[in-house]
Order: structure tokens, then C-alpha cells, then sequence
């Protein structure tokens, strides 16, 4: 590795940072008037209002796709040639999260408005499957190894997706917010494979969508 790549990853992994918690910090204020609100209950403030903040961070991510939107997978992409797998990859979060997630004795997103599952999958997918998947190709490059499928840049931008939930423990969320950074970290490595070979992240968001109103409506 040279010195010239350790620092642009070392520079990027620094923005990235800020980029996750700016996206939950600028619509929180800009919504609410500082960076947490003024009540107790911050997931209430975050999802139990209609989603002024859902639609700035959309806002957000668009704003860093904006300039290339096919370029960081706003695109059909490869789906003709992927079809079998893509089917399966998509079924799974599905299947698991409607068997798993009606059964859990925590259920912190029930009954919270549609931008849930309708506006914030977007705005996040556009930030991690997109913007973060592409910068991190490129600083990442190559699979994990000659076993697994997987690239790399799947492995670092699921952990970023999942640094994107960390907030919840201001909620005093319990032991729910310890198994949501756990699927969401494992479940982005998932669905980043559906991204690895269509090149497209609407897939992913439509899986989200649904993955979303599940939680939402059970």
C-alpha cells in the first residue's frame, strides 16, 4: 500500500464521519431547532413528527449524488444478467425480517409515519449504497479474498451504515439498538452484494422499503 493511498483512505474515512452524523445533525436542527430537540424521547422526535426530517436528509443525499446520479447507481444496471441471485438477495432481508421482527419484544419503529419506509430508505441508500459505495471502491478495491464474492468496499460501507444508527442510543433504546447495529451491519453486507453486481442501488431500496414498512406495521 502506498503512502498516497493510506492518506486519500485516512482522508475519506475522516469525511465519511462527518458525513453520517451531518446527516442526522443538519435536518435535526434545521427541523427542530438544535441538533437533538427539546424533548425527552428522541426517537419520538425523529419519526413520531411527519418527516420534515426525512425529507431534508433526502435532500442531503441527493445533494452528494447529485453531480453523477448513474454513476453512484441511480440506474436499472445489470439486473437482465443477475436476475436469479437478485431475486434471492432481495427475498432474504424480507423473509427474515417478517418472521424475526414481528416476534421482538422491543418494537421502537411500530406505528411511525410512512416516510419511515417511503422517503428515508432513499435518502440513505443514496448516501451508503450510493455516494460511500463508489468513493470506497476506489479506496478499497479487489474482493475480499479469491472464496468470497464479496468486494471490499462492501465490508467498510456496511460498517458505515451502521455507524449511521449509533444516535439510537440516546433513546435509551436497550438492547434493541445493540441488535440493530448487528443486522444492519450484516444486512448491508447482504444487499451490498445486489450493488456489487447490477451496479444499481434501486434494488436495494426497494428492499429496504418493504424491509421498512414491516417494521413499521407489525
Amino acid at each position: 500500500m502506498t503512502p498516497s493511498l493510506t492518506n486519500r483512505r485516512l482522508e475519506f474515512l475522516s469525511l465519511a464521519i462527518i458525513l453520517v452524523y451531518a446527516s442526522h445533525a443538519i435536518p435535526a436542527y434545521l427541523v427542530y431547532g438544535n441538533i437533538f430537540g427539546s424533548h425527552d424521547d428522541i426517537i419520538e422526535q425523529a419519526i413520531g413528527q411527519f418527516n420534515w426530517y426525512q425529507v431534508i436528509s433526502l435532500i442531503f443525499s441527493m445533494l452528494l449524488v447529485a453531480h453523477d446520479p448513474a454513476g453512484y447507481g441511480v440506474r436499472i444496471g445489470r439486473a437482465r444478467e443477475t436476475w436469479k441471485r437478485l431475486v434471492l438477495l432481495c427475498a432474504i432481508p424480507i423473509v427474515l425480517t417478517a418472521i424475526v421482527y414481528p416476534r421482538l419484544e422491543s418494537r421502537p419503529f411500530h406505528g411511525a409515519p410512512a416516510a419511515i419506509w417511503l422517503i428515508s430508505p432513499l435518502a440513505q441508500d443514496l448516501l451508503f449504497a450510493g455516494y460511500f459505495f463508489e468513493k470506497f471502491r476506489k479506496l478499497f478495491p479487489g474482493h475480499l479474498s479469491a472464496r468470497l464474492p464479496f468486494e471490499r468496499c462492501i465490508f467498510v460501507t456496511a460498517f458505515f451504515f451502521a455507524l449511521w444508527h449509533t444516535p439510537g442510543f440516546a433513546a435509551n433504546l436497550g438492547w434493541y439498538i445493540w441488535f440493530q447495529l448487528v443486522y444492519t451491519f450484516f444486512g448491508a453486507c447482504l444487499v451490498g452484494l445486489i450493488r456489487q453486481w447490477t451496479g444499481s442501488l434501486l434494488y436495494i431500496t426497494v428492499v429496504h422499503m418493504i424491509v421498512n414498512y414491516i417494521a413499521v406495521k407489525y
